[in-house]
């Protein structure tokens, strides 16, 4: 639990369901998809604002209160799961020798992947060759 809360994701001893949303994470690598672990941000005892419960791609927003529009965004996921992510390299995959191309609602996204806003309904897909 220490890497979402570096990220800046609080983790607490239960749910919350006051603020409750959903975004969907895809990756391919060579066009074989990539599974987003389980439990990602998902403690014995704790469990942080942002975490997976499954390998679906799901990513759970969750939060006591009201959250703005970019309180979490992708570089948050990442750094929750522990994998590199920057305008050059997905995990080990870097440029130029992998091919990184991202969409975000089916649209190309050409800035830096750390900022894409995770927000209810947003699906991201991540492909590597």
């Amino acid at each position: 639990m220490d890497l979402a809360a570096d990220a800046g994701i609080v983790v607490d001893s239960s749910e919350h369901l006051d603020f409750h949303e959903h975004a969907t994470l895809q990756m391919t690598v060579d066009g074989e998809p990539v599974a987003v672990p389980a439990n990602i941000g998902v403690g014995e005892t704790s469990i942080a604002e942002l975490h997976t419960h499954d390998t679906s791609g799901t990513l759970h927003l969750e939060a006591a209160g009201e959250i703005t529009d970019g309180s979490f965004d992708l570089g948050h996921f990442f750094d929750t799961w522990g994998v590199a992510l920057d305008e050059s390299c997905v995990g080990e995959h870097c440029k130029p020798d992998a091919a990184i191309a991202i969409t975000v609602d089916g649209e190309p996204h050409t800035g830096n992947p750390r900022e894409i806003a995770l927000r209810d309904g947003v699906e991201i897909q991540i492909a590597i060759s």
